[in-house]
């Protein structure tokens, strides 16, 4: 990316089994670099905090992951996505569907 002279930050909190604090965490990121779009890299886990963030960013009518719960209703399209899997198993980068857990 930096050869092609591409901007680019590094969120790199995520962890297994990620939390909503991660997403919320991360929606306040994207807010804060403006980004055009997320490129997750790794297993489930990243890719998974990125759908959610994406579809947030994209739709702030919904205030964070738990507002997104079950079907919600949104309007827009998640903010552009490139998912680039590290592992093989979980199948993250070809659903729409995301795990976020929530730790009390």
């Amino acid at each position: 990316m930096e050869a092609s002279g591409i901007a680019f930050k590094v969120y790199d909190r995520i962890v297994p089994n990620p939390t909503i604090q991660n997403v919320k965490d991360g929606v306040e990121f994207i807010k804060n670099y403006n980004a055009d779009a997320i490129v997750a890299i790794c297993g489930g886990s990243p890719q998974d905090t990125a759908k959610a963030i994406g579809i947030i960013i994209a739709n702030p009518e919904f205030s964070d992951v738990l507002s997104l719960e079950g079907v919600a209703n949104t309007q827009n399209p998640s903010l552009p996505i490139l998912a680039i899997p590290t592992t093989s198993g979980t199948a993250a980068e070809v659903t729409i569907n995301y795990v976020i857990t929530e730790s009390w």
